[in-house]
């Protein structure tokens, strides 16, 4: 879940944390940013879409963080890594969306690259056999 990644199916909730303090998640503005073309359609449009497809989430094992790593409170709140918040949306369309039939291919052994992805056996899978 690179930092072009935005999915705006999340709302705003009261989080309790460990020390009883409420705390106000601000996922849907981290992320509701969307191109002109997502402008257009409704939030619901874009669900509906989103749900009828063939999803595959790819995540690398080992995308535990960089430099580059989004530490904002939206990102922080959707996982502490791009490896945990690629299983966290995966859990969240499984939860809130069962009637989609996404998939979850773990690319064990890579981090944050898109060649390291494609290059393994299940990326080419997902590009060329699905």
């Amino acid at each position: 879940m690179g930092s072009g990644f935005r999915l705006p199916v999340f709302r705003t909730h009261p989080i309790q944390t460990g020390d009883s303090t409420v705390v106000r998640a601000v996922i849907v503005v981290h992320g509701a940013n969307r191109n002109p073309y997502a402008l257009r359609l409704t939030e619901e449009g874009i669900r509906t879409r989103l749900v009828a497809r063939d999803v595959v989430y790819m995540v690398g094992t080992e995308d535990t963080g960089d430099s580059m790593l989004d530490v904002s409170c939206g990102a922080m709140l959707q996982g502490f890594h791009r490896y945990a918040r690629g299983l966290n949306l995966f859990a969240f369309m499984n939860a809130f969306y069962p009637q989609a039939e996404d998939q979850l291919l773990e690319i064990v052994g890579v981090g944050h690259s898109s060649r390291g992805m494609y290059q393994s056996t299940l990326g080419r899978r997902a590009l060329f056999e699905w």
